[in-house]
């Protein structure tokens, strides 16, 4: 009876700490911005062109169902609004924070390894933090949108697997023009095969 309630009481613990993807990890991806669909309405001077944003992500643990999500970007915006000619383009580096939610990863001791599927949603700020280029056209220094995401990152092994993820971002201030953005990239969980979640 005794060994049977450690095993229930190890189980019950490794469920609990469980979070999206294991305990600890880190995400590379790079992303495509594109603001030409129609149903984003964007009149500008250049916008069939594609921007580019590479990012860097880091979850954190709130719940078995939810993680605060943080990250940096550094990209490039190849078509910039109707203040500027269609061959101008503007760098900017950004900030982002949210919440994710998840389903709950279910490990063991037998089974430490991350879910092979691990869907998510997101809700998120970018913070677009622009260069000299913009400013001294559009008289700004950040821009920031609401981000609405739909992903899934597919484990390819303990440690690494394939992340991918979709999303509308809603401007916030005025001439900050919606857009969609796709990212693929890596996840990389750093907790070793052992450890107790």
């Amino acid at each position: 009876m005794k060994k049977v309630l450690i095993v229930v009481l190890i189980l019950a613990n490794s469920t609990l700490k469980a979070q999206y993807f294991g305990s600890n990890h880190i995400g590379f991806h790079q992303g495509i911005i594109i603001f030409n669909q129609d149903i984003l309405d964007n009149r500008n001077n250049a916008n069939n062109k594609i921007s580019f944003v590479s990012e860097l992500d880091k979850n954190w643990k709130l719940g078995k169902k939810t993680s605060f999500h943080s990250g940096l970007g550094f990209g490039n915006y190849q078509n910039p609004d109707n203040r500027f000619e269609a061959y101008q383009s503007t760098n900017f580096f950004r900030l982002k924070m949210g919440l994710m939610f998840h389903l709950p990863q279910i490990l063991t001791p037998r089974k430490q390894a991350p879910d092979l599927l691990n869907p998510f949603f997101k809700v998120a700020y970018n913070f677009d933090i622009l260069d000299r280029n913009f400013r001294a056209i559009g008289k700004q220094k950040i821009n920031s949108n609401l981000r609405l995401s739909l992903g899934n990152t597919v484990r390819i092994n303990h440690f690494l697997g394939i992340y991918t993820e979709a999303s509308l971002n809603q401007r916030v201030n005025i001439d900050y023009r919606t857009f969609f953005q796709y990212n693929i990239g890596l996840m990389i969980n750093l907790d070793p095969p052992l450890y107790q979640y």
